[in-house]
């Protein structure tokens, strides 16, 4: 038996195992609902953030230390 957290599913407010139990998901510690969150909670993952858009057809100015990169056509 292994102690990897790596995959098991774990509350947002606790930090406790997850399990589930007539068809919804409840914490074993705390015995909150798995989709619970609150201010107080510690086990938030923060959000990832968006990757930046680029308008079509834009080229970008330089590559590496100020060389002009030349425009495909």
């Amino acid at each position: 038996m292994t102690n990897s957290r790596k995959g098991a599913a774990r509350c947002r407010h606790c930090g406790g195992a997850l399990i589930e139990r007539f068809g919804e998901g409840s914490c074993v510690m705390c015995g909150r609902a798995a989709e619970h969150m609150c201010d107080l909670c510690q086990f938030v993952e923060p959000p990832k953030p968006e990757p930046k858009k680029r308008a079509a057809g834009v080229v970008a100015s330089t590559t590496r230390k100020g060389a002009k990169k030349k425009a495909s056509v």
